[in-house]
């Protein structure tokens, strides 16, 4: 059975969704799809999250994503003190959840004023 949520029949806000976790809390879309300069589509997408580096999960910073795709995710950062330069490998997980959510690990690919551009990788 499709994933329904709250959207309905949203194929690419189904698969975003899917990417970091089946969840309903916390969830605001736009209607809106974005291209993505790697060539995904990006779908609006609002929850909150945590990301940590690597070494430091003790030092979690709490963000809320802006949209996704299949291959990442970009995240609004307000913390400028926060040095996250193109390279840097995260750990992230989605927030406010009925369940644990499970921890993906990413890669910053793009800095801009507003936050973070992060790839979706797999552990080697």
């Amino acid at each position: 059975m499709a994933y329904q949520g709250l959207y309905g029949e949203n194929k690419p806000v189904q698969q975003a969704v899917a990417r970091l976790a089946t969840y309903t809390i916390n969830l605001s879309l736009d209607s809106k799809i974005m291209e993505n300069t790697t060539g995904a589509l990006r779908s609006p997408l609002r929850c909150k999250m945590k990301i940590w580096k690597q070494n430091e999960p003790d030092a979690a910073v709490h963000v809320t994503t802006k949209d996704m795709s299949d291959t990442g995710v970009f995240v609004l950062i307000d913390n400028e003190g926060l040095a996250l330069p193109i390279g840097t490998l995260l750990y992230g997980q989605v927030l406010e959840m009925p369940f644990e959510a499970p921890v993906l690990l990413m890669e910053v690919v793009r800095e801009s004023d507003d936050g973070i551009g992060l790839r979706f990788k797999t552990e080697d």
